[in-house]
């Protein structure tokens, strides 16, 4: 079987693998979870520019943010922290980029609920997502996906470890995910 071929079927089956969620049997051997069958058919990451200083302190701020969406927490006073690092980001002509994500960041800690939140996260996710693949970075990321994200959000999203957290379902279907990168 080929690379390609093996890559199809890997991404035919993660999803099921992924996101079902089957009771173990005593005795019975566990699956090897989706994510590290995924960490085997990744895409590469792609060279990177210099880091905008104050970056970091956005991407932290925005991991805190997905950790607590896949907590089944939200809270706008908490949510506003990226909107305030990004405001430290202080450069003398302002990238498009930046600005779409200073938006992006103020509609999410503008939220009223957490599924407005979720709503709203995929957005400021995108927007991050863009940033960190084109720049470097000291904080250890990794791109994630969600195959079964609701309608009208990508999926994709950023965070430190590499076992699924996901922040468009919660504890409902915290580990629904795959590694991308």
């Amino acid at each position: 079987m080929t690379k390609h071929a093996l890559a199809m079927l890997a991404t035919l089956t993660l999803p099921a693998v992924a996101c079902r969620d089957v009771p173990e049997q005593a005795g019975a051997p566990s699956p090897t979870p989706a994510y590290e069958v995924a960490q085997e058919v990744t895409e590469k990451e792609p060279p990177k520019q210099e880091a905008l200083a104050g970056m970091d302190t956005v991407i932290e701020a925005y991991l805190q943010e997905a950790q607590r969406l896949a907590d089944d927490e939200f809270s706008p006073d908490a949510a506003r922290e990226v909107s305030a690092a990004l405001a430290q980001v202080d450069v003398a002509e302002p990238p498009e980029w930046l600005a779409e994500l200073r938006l992006a960041a103020e509609a999410y800690a503008q939220a009223g609920d957490i599924a407005t939140a979720r709503q709203r996260f995929s957005g400021l996710s995108t927007r991050l997502i863009a940033y960190v693949e084109a720049h470097r970075t000291d904080v250890p990321v990794h791109k994630m996906r969600c195959s079964m994200a609701p309608e009208g959000i990508q999926g994709e999203w950023l965070q430190s470890a590499t076992e699924p957290h996901n922040p468009w379902y919660g504890k409902k279907m915290l580990n629904c995910g795959e590694v991308i990168w």
